[in-house]
């Protein structure tokens, strides 16, 4: 009989797929983590062993030469050491067994994620099982989601990797081995040298680390703290109206908008003291409220994070356990819009029994969406061209999730409750994109005094549409009061109130996220891994309302980078490799020229580093000093105990 090797990136994956396609016949091998069972693959009968890698089983390092670089006259020979790619050596067992099975197998079947990473990662799986077996047939499956129908497809249309993809992985791998080393080196070293205390060299996995990716999303949350710091509250002065009419007071506010030249605002006030009578109009019009568009994964991050008060990584590990598991598609996508409105549909169709079963509102909400036409979705224009948005694929109830851990090797200390609060988003948001718009009532009352006008708004709700279903929105109803048009008004009271503009509030992780996106700094992947890594290298402080706080050592870091005079803190650097990582994968640039067109830029950033590292002393004293004045010690890195002294630095 035919023997196959299938090999899925995560244990959630590979137990899923055991369980779809072994039809029950699952059985397990005396050597984990193998199972086998038995079907046809390619109209042939097959026997299959099945097995998952959890992640990378290579990574690229400097030759051996260099494998003490930690010396600053080293140090710049990091940008262009030769590389090697060696094998993890926590994965060795694994990687054993990769290659004995391969021995036996005349196919391997790769299944890991569908995008950048699960593609290099399946390139590491092919590369070792042909080291068992040079002649092994390899065949990449694509799926976005955990379904049988996708699975089955998966299997009738086997591709092949795309090698375009695994040379942009290898690219930003390679360059980010070569930067982050170097710069972590030299900020590591250089606070050893001046802050024994506070950077001791006996414990070595403390580092200063250098991220291209991180730094960037540093740069943001220290601007923002920097931007506060510096606000000067300015006065300005709001003209407005309160009338009361049939006991209920409603408040007019000038159209012109607010004040800011004192003598101006005295000398419209005082025109219009005097003035005792005004005429009202009144005018009326519809207004809709658009449904949200289909969930992409940084839309998915921002709803989670603004709403179920979890972290972005909180937020993914659950999604990834649900897609594991088969409730949910692929979580990482840049898709905004549903390109087959019929399968919708269909995929709503099901929603209406299933959901009705399990909670009234979503199975009610789904039937009476059916009935008045079906699904239709409300879509954006942008898309990864590989991945549909997320979208649920079955029903479960609350008892399901409390088990859903089990399936999953993620860290054990996340609440089950999470997994069930992020399905329910995920399924309440897909309900809402495919319903329809909700549709209120706008009123407008204008008071004409002198040549002056002022406004009163209120919006009535006549048909809440998606937001039946939608609790993450609101839409709340506000009077304008009961006036006729053409009425007359004796003695409205104008006010002159005194106002002063307030700062800007701290970043939260949903801001960053924003932003990354905007500048076009890291993917749907690792927007959550940066933020987290910088939370962990004591970067930034995150606190219970979700706001992000830099520490000392952050924005000493920043701020030193800043007065350099270096884009190292700036994400137009990251931005334009990522455009360049997307051209490698579309097969229009190679490896070797971005390579060629990156490196030289930050050797050059590295020596301008280096001749001015007496910024990073300057700007870590000024910082810790202004801590201790204001006894900011929630400041502090995490490499920092409290009893830090400042004796190195006089």
């Amino acid at each position: 009989m035919r023997r196959v090797l299938f090999v899925a990136e995560s244990f959630g994956v590979a137990k899923t797929l055991g369980k779809m396609l072994s039809k029950g016949h699952l059985r397990h091998s005396v050597t984990p983590p193998y199972s086998q069972f038995s079907m046809n693959f390619q109209g042939k009968p097959t026997q299959v062993s099945l097995t998952y890698i959890g992640g990378h089983l290579m990574k690229w390092d400097f030759s051996r030469e260099l494998n003490n670089y930690w010396r600053m006259d080293k140090l710049k020979r990091l940008f262009d050491a030769p590389l090697r790619c060696v094998l993890h050596p926590a994965k060795q067992k694994m990687i054993d067994g990769l290659k004995e099975h391969a021995k036996n197998a005349s196919t391997l079947v790769i299944w890991t994620d569908c995008d950048r990473e699960g593609e290099r990662i399946g390139d590491e799986i092919k590369i070792i099982c042909r080291q068992g077996n040079p002649n092994i047939e390899v065949y990449r499956a694509r799926f976005s989601e955990i379904t049988e129908s996708s699975i089955q497809s998966a299997l009738d249309n086997p591709g092949q990797l795309d090698n375009n993809i695994v040379e942009a992985v290898n690219c930003r791998a390679q360059l980010d081995l070569r930067v982050g080393s170097a710069f972590t080196c030299l900020q590591t070293l250089f606070f050893r040298q001046n802050y024994p205390d506070t950077f001791p060299r006996d414990t070595p996995t403390q580092l200063v680390s250098y991220g291209p990716c991180q730094f960037p999303t540093l740069g943001f949350v220290v601007e923002r703290e920097k931007a506060i710091q510096q606000f000067v509250a300015k006065p300005f002065w709001k003209l407005q109206i309160d009338h009361v009419k049939d006991g209920v007071k409603t408040t007019f506010a000038r159209d012109g908008g607010d004040e800011f030249d004192p003598e101006k605002a005295r000398k419209r006030y005082e025109k219009l003291h005097g003035d005792c009578q005004a005429t009202v109009e009144v005018c009326t019009f519809p207004v809709e409220k658009p449904r949200p568009l289909a969930l992409s994964t940084v839309e998915f991050l921002k709803l989670t994070i603004n709403n179920l008060q979890m972290s972005a990584s909180e937020a993914m590990e659950s999604a990834q356990r649900l897609y594991a598991a088969g409730f949910i598609s692929y979580p990482r996508t840049e898709t905004d819009g549903f390109p087959d409105r019929v399968a919708t549909s269909l995929s709503l169709n099901y929603y209406t029994y299933s959901l009705s079963e399990l909670d009234a509102a979503w199975g009610e909400f789904a039937a009476k969406m059916l009935e008045n036409g079906g699904a239709d979705p409300r879509n954006g224009d942008k898309t990864d061209n590989a991945h549909w948005p997320i979208h649920p694929l079955r029903s479960a109830t609350r008892h399901v999730f409390l088990h859903l851990a089990e399936i999953s090797n993620f860290r054990e200390d996340i609440p089950d409750d999470n997994d069930w609060r992020v399905y329910e988003v995920i399924v309440r948001q897909f309900l809402a994109c495919n319903s329809r718009d909700a549709v209120g009532l706008v009123t407008q009352a204008t008071i004409r005094l002198g040549d002056e006008s002022f406004t009163a708004t209120g919006v009535q709700v006549e048909d809440p549409g998606f937001l039946a279903v939608y609790p993450y929105e609101t839409w709340s109803e506000k009077s304008a009061g009961k006036y006729d048009g053409g009425e007359t008004l004796n003695g409205p009271q104008v006010q002159l109130i005194d106002c002063l503009t307030e700062p800007p509030p701290l970043l939260t992780e949903a801001d960053v996220i924003t932003w990354m996106y905007d500048y076009g700094i890291g993917t749907d992947a690792n927007y959550n891994t940066h933020i987290d890594k910088l939370k962990k290298r004591g970067y930034v402080h995150s606190y219970e309302n979700g706001q992000l706080r830099a520490s000392i050592l952050g924005q000493s870091l920043i701020d030193a980078y800043t007065a350099m005079e270096n884009l190292l803190a700036h994400p137009q650097l990251r931005a334009e490799l990522e455009k360049d990582l997307q051209e490698i994968s579309k097969g229009t640039k190679s490896k070797d020229q971005v390579l060629r067109k990156h490196l030289p830029v930050y050797r050059r950033l590295f020596r301008q580093t280096e001749a001015k590292l007496g910024c990073f002393k300057v700007e870590f004293d000024r910082h810790y000093k202004g801590a201790l004045d204001r006894g900011d010690f929630y400041k502090q890195p995490a490499v920092m105990q409290p009893q830090l002294s400042l004796r190195q630095a006089h």
